[in-house]
């Protein structure tokens, strides 16, 4: 009697991940993904503004604008969506993903600009939502009042450099965002998240660089109350 009734607790479980899994991996029948230009699927978590209130979560929001653009605010900074992945992690029932960004004020138009504000390390770990992936480093651009030589962690910006302005980016793991490490003839201007380390191979353009944007996931610290219940109702 124990066998059996140990077996079809265990069917029970078995049947709730399978048909789970195939509503996490296929999504709502009645959501079905929407688009916003060259972004067709925007799906669970992501929800547009638009939406009907039961598909996405209001957390992963975005906008269309009026040239069929889709934004990301975050943190109060606006970023043009680039692609969005998406990976089924049926064993935690939820999904996960990978969206690449690109700061609205960085898009590549051909002109030597800085985007500002830009999103620091402290405003980044303080969100709930988004953590940036594995690869990333950061790129910081500082503004010095005298030319920096025999130092091959500044890196000059000439298309912003003028008079005895000297627009100079660094990109290293730590003195990238601390600023008491700076040259005392300098000041932080802006801090930008980047895809990769580049010690080895230094773009010539960074602006250019700086345009290719960065990438985002789910930030795995959020608790899922749904899954957390799930877990202690079937130990």
């Amino acid at each position: 009697m124990a066998c059996s009734a140990s077996a079809a607790a265990l069917l029970s479980i078995f049947l709730f991940f399978f048909f789970f899994s195939s509503f996490v991996s296929g999504g709502r029948h009645d959501c079905p993904p929407s688009s916003c230009g060259n972004i067709t699927n925007i799906k669970n978590p992501f929800r547009l503004k638009d939406d009907p209130p039961k598909c996405g979560d209001p957390n992963y929001e975005l906008t269309c604008d009026d040239l069929n653009r889709t934004i990301l605010t975050l943190l109060n900074n606006s970023y043009y969506v680039t692609n969005i992945t998406y990976l089924y992690d049926d064993l935690y029932m939820e999904v996960d993903f990978m969206i690449e960004v690109v700061n609205v004020g960085m898009v590549n138009d051909g002109s030597c600009h800085l985007p500002l504000p830009s999103l620091t390390l402290s405003e980044m770990n303080s969100n709930s939502y988004y953590v940036l992936t594995s690869t990333y480093s950061w790129v910081t651009l500082v503004n010095c009042s005298k030319e920096v030589k025999n130092n091959s962690k500044y890196r000059p910006v000439p298309c912003l450099s003028h008079n005895n302005s000297f627009i100079y980016f660094i990109n290293d793991t730590y003195e990238s965002y601390v600023v008491r490490n700076l040259m005392c003839s300098c000041r932080s201007l802006a801090i930008f998240p980047v895809n990769y380390e580049f010690s080895s191979q230094l773009p010539t353009d960074i602006i250019k660089f700086l345009a290719q944007g960065f990438t985002l996931s789910r930030n795995d610290s959020m608790p899922n109350t749904f899954r957390d219940c799930l877990w202690t109702s079937i130990r």
